[in-house]
């Protein structure tokens, strides 16, 4: 057994995971799997329901500061469903954690619709319970793709000739 105790600390065990994959490996890795796309895509309908609601409030209310408050809210929420389905996608944590306040305040923002007058509320908390459940579906999917990234960056950097 030649453990050293004195030897420098492995960088992670995503590290170990993609020990000896060339780029091609890597890149076929960082394809999102089905059940991600499915996440994905449900969040960036969520995203668009949200951007007819905030049409919705935009033409039917009276332009006053509740009103616009009330609708850059509902941009701001597609905005991050969007930038929840590209972080979910490509493999990216930071963008993907916005679908965590993004999905109790869609939901929120979509039974407000649908009390209000608007039958796209009902497909909005649709949506928002479908994109939760893939999403948490899909957690290990997601961390193979993003540490798949994560290697393919580093090999890109030490293979990249330096000047």
């Amino acid at each position: 057994m030649d453990t050293n105790p004195y030897a420098a600390p492995r960088s992670s065990v995503a590290a170990d995971m993609h020990a000896g994959k060339d780029s091609a490996d890597l890149f076929m890795e960082t394809l999102p799997p089905p059940v991600l796309k499915g996440a994905g895509f449900s969040w960036l309908a969520l995203g668009g329901i949200n951007c007819l609601l905030c049409l919705r409030m935009l033409l039917g209310l009276e332009q006053n500061v509740v009103a616009g408050v009330l609708e850059a809210g509902h941009f701001a929420l597609a905005l991050a469903c969007f930038a929840a389905c590209f972080g979910l996608l490509r493999g990216y944590a930071a963008l993907a954690v916005l679908a965590l306040p993004a999905a109790p305040i869609s939901f929120g923002a979509s039974a407000f619709a649908l009390v209000t007058g608007s039958l796209a509320g009902m497909a909005g908390m649709g949506l928002v319970v479908l994109a939760v459940a893939l999403t948490l579906a899909s957690r290990k999917a997601f961390a193979t793709v993003a540490a798949a990234r994560v290697a393919l960056t580093r090999l890109g950097r030490a293979q990249s000739p330096t000047t």
